[in-house]
């Protein structure tokens, strides 16, 4: 098993590319830049897909449903929740 950051911007919706049985572990700021850790195993072969995050800033109103809680960050005064899309 091996873990790789993947830094993105902090949008709505956000997609990254990760492979397919990827386990997401955590979202945190790192040097003032979102991450997303994520771990899967490397020795194996990996077919890359597209997987879609929401993120949601506290006291925002959303609703959509078949979403995943995966973690929030901090970032100065404002704290986003950020789930993934599709994966319960």
């Amino acid at each position: 098993m091996v873990i790789y950051k993947y830094q993105f911007e902090i949008d709505d919706r956000v997609v990254i590319d990760l492979p397919e049985h990827a386990r997401v572990l955590t979202v945190q700021m790192q040097r003032g830049v979102p991450t997303l850790w994520a771990s899967f195993q490397p020795d194996t072969p990996q077919r890359y897909r597209h997987r879609e995050f929401r993120i949601v800033g506290t006291g925002h109103e959303f609703s959509e449903s078949g979403l995943s809680y995966v973690g929030s960050i901090q970032e100065r005064e404002f704290v986003w929740h950020v789930f993934e899309v599709g994966r319960l």
